[in-house]
């Protein structure tokens, strides 16, 4: 779906550090700068309006066109293909990102000459982190963070006398005593692709650590994989974690019948999922019934950890013949109050208006607690381990994991075969594979 945006009233400043110079526009006929196109989903579309409102100058420069942002690399490979077809900017996940960079697809434009170190710095580090490549390249400017919090409903906790568990251990122990105190509720949910980033990412599970550009530790039948995988299977085996996603009808009811107990999930479902208001999956009116703690560690962790679990990232097409307001427009994109103040529901990964961003959650009668503080500290857990790789693990997991789990067999008797599809999508992808660290 293509929608061609109008532009705002009022003109405003670019918010972040200041660009490189980059080469000029390729001009059309005599004075028209060449105009670019965005691809983004339909949440970001907002997004754009806000870059148009506050350039209403060039508004008409900028079109956004909404697509599945899943099939972007599909859709660029495509486009490499047929030689045109490029969108100028898209918003995509760091690891989506990262498949149009290779060498072969060479869609993804170096940023690094074009932007500040002082811009870059801007970011929370690990977060960044996700869009420099082991070579130094920077092939995006993140959007958003997908920290993990632990999500729990106060009132329920605090009538069945239950304390928030710190450690998957002690969330264990809780779902035990739920399974047989309070059957019927549960402490969370794994059943689609979005669980291999909210269960095994914590656990620090390698499915893919890059070692460098060309190399990568891969072993899900090591014991930080195992452990998660027997958690889960006991959590479901008792009933208490429900087999399907978290965006499942099944699972949305449970929320909404007020029988979730607690969940670890991102950042981002605080404000977008629970939401407290009639547009919110979960929880269409709820007032101090949301509490936010820090999400569970292991036992024998320093720290929790947390991979990619949502969180995306503006990348600029190094075919595009605009290049100075497609950067400019990425750049705006990823650091400007004027939307992720104002009306992004995600977290920001630019430090400067995440600190303002977090203050008006302080303020929605939704939660139990100030979740605040709790979003900031947990926004630098990202495991530094973390590897965006140039192969699809979110799918892999699908057509392995979850297959067997629809199949009725348990999630640790699919990492063999988690583990060889891995091995193998790696290989192809050019990679070298190692499984010891």
């Amino acid at each position: 779906m293509k929608r061609v945006l109008t532009a705002g009233m009022t003109a405003v400043c670019i918010s972040g550090a200041a660009l490189a110079v980059a080469p000029a526009a390729v001009v059309l006929g005599q004075d028209e700068p060449a105009p670019i196109v965005a691809w983004v989903d339909e949440v970001r579309i907002p997004a754009i309006e806000a870059w148009q409102a506050a350039h209403p100058d060039r508004a008409h420069l900028v079109t956004a066109e909404a697509v599945d942002i899943l099939q972007i690399p599909a859709r660029i490979a495509l486009a490499n293909n047929a030689g045109s077809g490029w969108p100028d900017i898209v918003f995509n996940g760091a690891n989506l990102i990262a498949m149009t960079a290779t060498e072969r697809n060479d869609w993804a434009l170096d940023l690094r000459p074009h932007v500040s170190q002082e811009l870059l710095d801007g970011f929370e580090e690990h977060v960044i982190g996700e869009c420099i490549r082991p070579d130094g390249r920077v092939i995006c400017l993140s959007n958003d963070i997908a920290q993990s919090v632990t999500y729990y409903n106060q009132p329920l906790m605090d009538s069945f006398g239950y304390e928030v568990p710190t450690t998957w251990e002690e969330l264990a122990a809780l779902g035990e005593r739920v399974a047989v105190e309070h059957p019927g509720y549960l402490i969370g949910a794994f059943g689609d692709a979005l669980s291999l980033d909210m269960y095994f990412w914590p656990g620090r599970c390698a499915t893919g650590q890059l070692q460098d550009e060309t190399t990568v530790y891969i072993n899900v039948l090591a014991p930080e994989c195992v452990r998660v995988a027997q958690w889960v299977d006991r959590m479901q085996e008792i009933g208490v974690v429900a087999k399907v996603g978290t965006f499942d009808p099944l699972f949305i009811d449970a929320a909404n019948q007020d029988r979730l107990l607690v969940l670890t999930a991102p950042s981002w479902f605080g404000e977008f999922v629970f939401g407290g208001t009639p547009d919110s999956v979960y929880y269409q009116t709820a007032t101090g019934q949301l509490g936010v703690a820090l999400p569970p560690r292991w036992e024998g962790d320093e720290q929790p950890y947390f991979g990619g679990q949502g969180g995306a990232s503006w990348a600029v097409s190094r075919h595009t013949q605009n290049l100075d307001l497609a950067v400019e427009v990425a750049t705006w994109l990823a650091t400007a109050d004027e939307y992720h103040v104002d009306l992004a529901p995600t977290y920001p990964a630019y430090k400067a208006p995440a600190e303002r961003w977090v203050a008006k959650t302080s303020g929605n009668p939704l939660y139990a607690n100030d979740p605040a503080p709790i979003y900031i500290e947990a926004a630098a857990f990202e495991d530094p381990l973390f590897g965006i790789v140039t192969y699809d693990t979110a799918s892999i997991f699908s057509t392995t994991v979850i297959a067997a789990l629809n199949e009725g067999r348990t999630v640790e008797s699919a990492l063999p075969a988690f583990q060889e599809a891995l091995v193998q999508a790696a290989q192809i992808a050019g990679y070298q594979v190692v499984t010891t660290p």
